[in-house]
């Protein structure tokens, strides 16, 4: 007969609260190895633009610096990311007459840039203050194109498309449909239509983000410490992106001082590829500017939303046709605005039900799932 644990109703003390309130925990800012080096990286002014040059030779020729790079550079010896983050169920796609675009981002830009912030160069210096003034002697050549930022504008026949491999800026649609919508909402008593339209957010943790990678020769090992929640999935990735076995790569989570949601990054990818390259740690740490511009968005979707109901109030269909601005790349597939429209019926037993979604790129940050990932949206409708 099995003994009840003595725990088991008991409140039980924290054990991280005192290094946690008394500062002896460990942050990634205070992790350094020996003969750790910096790495700092050049991000785009223009939201959209042709990448005609960029110019290393005078960051490179800097007392400190190591090493400068660019997605040039790196063609051959990095992947870019082209493996959406959450796929859908086949059944789910079938289902709802699922389409998706594909997917495919440097880790650092090479022919053009699609948002303000993206990663144009990369340096690795002695220290972050020499890093720092290597970035302000790259010069780049940057032939500005036209901006979409309307996700509707985005979807006209006439509008710039942001990426060369598709032929429209539509890259992902469904629908989700139960009952007649059409009919239940032309015989419904009593019809309310209503436009809402959610802004972008972004999560300002109180310690931004960072990277150290370091890596054995001997071992033919990375041990990767990141400001990140998923830990198993960066180490796929570093392991994909850099064709080294997934039993080579280990990833370490520090204490966080703070998270939105877990996230995959580029500078994650570049660190371990520079510290295999360089045979020293490379640690990056993000600053706020950089973590305003870059760091995962959430929300901004349109939502056209038309509602009918009987005489005690009782809603007999529900249909929504929106808009999910998916930012310049759309690293999450359909996860947001799938989210939404699973959950935009709640708990009401609604008979006849219409969700017609696009998810839409624009020259934007990505949109990504953050705290709720797609439900605040739903449950304000």
């Amino acid at each position: 007969m099995n003994q009840t644990p003595a725990w088991l109703g008991q409140a039980i003390r924290r054990k991280e609260d005192h290094r946690l309130l008394t500062g002896l925990a460990s942050y990634l800012a205070d992790l350094r190895l020996s003969d750790t080096v910096e790495m700092a990286v050049l991000r785009s002014p223009l939201a959209h633009a042709i990448i005609r040059s960029v110019d290393t030779t005078k960051a490179q020729a800097l007392d400190g610096v190591i090493l400068v790079v660019t997605g040039e550079d790196l063609v051959g010896s990095v992947r870019p990311f082209t493996e959406v983050a959450i796929s859908s169920p086949p059944i789910v796609e079938e289902r709802s007459n699922m389409k998706l675009g594909p997917f495919k981002t440097p880790v650092v830009a090479i022919d053009k840039v699609v948002r303000a912030g993206e990663i144009v160069a990369v340096v690795v210096a002695v220290d972050r203050y020499v890093a720092e003034d290597a970035l302000e002697l790259i010069e780049m050549d940057l032939d500005p194109l036209p901006v979409v930022v309307d996700p509707e504008d985005a979807l006209k026949p006439d509008a710039p498309v942001i990426h060369e491999q598709m032929t429209s800026n539509l890259h992902a649609s469904f629908t989700i449909e139960v009952g007649d919508p059409d009919g239940a909402l032309t015989k419904s008593p009593h019809v309310i239509r209503d436009r809402f339209v959610f802004g972008r957010s972004v999560g300002s943790p109180i310690e931004n983000r960072g990277v150290l990678s370091s890596y054995d020769p001997a071992q033919g090992t990375v041990t990767h410490w990141s400001t990140t929640q998923r830990s198993h999935w960066l180490r796929g990735y570093i392991s994909s992106m850099l064709s080294i076995a997934e039993s080579d790569v280990r990833v370490i989570a520090p204490e966080m001082g703070g998270s939105f949601g877990s996230g995959l990054y580029p500078e994650d990818i570049i660190a371990a590829h520079l510290t295999m390259r360089l045979g020293k740690p490379v640690r990056w740490l993000e600053d706020r500017r950089e973590n305003l511009l870059n760091a995962r968005h959430a929300r901004d979707q349109i939502h056209d939303v038309e509602v009918g109901f009987d005489d005690e109030g009782r809603i007999l269909v529900l249909r929504d046709h929106f808009i999910q601005d998916c930012g310049a790349h759309n690293p999450y597939g359909v996860t947001i605005s799938y989210n939404t429209a699973a959950n935009l019926r709640g708990q009401f037993h609604i008979p006849a039900f219409l969700a017609d979604v696009r998810c839409v790129l624009t020259n934007k940050t990505p949109n990504t799932p953050v705290r709720g990932a797609g439900r605040p949206e739903a449950v304000f409708v």
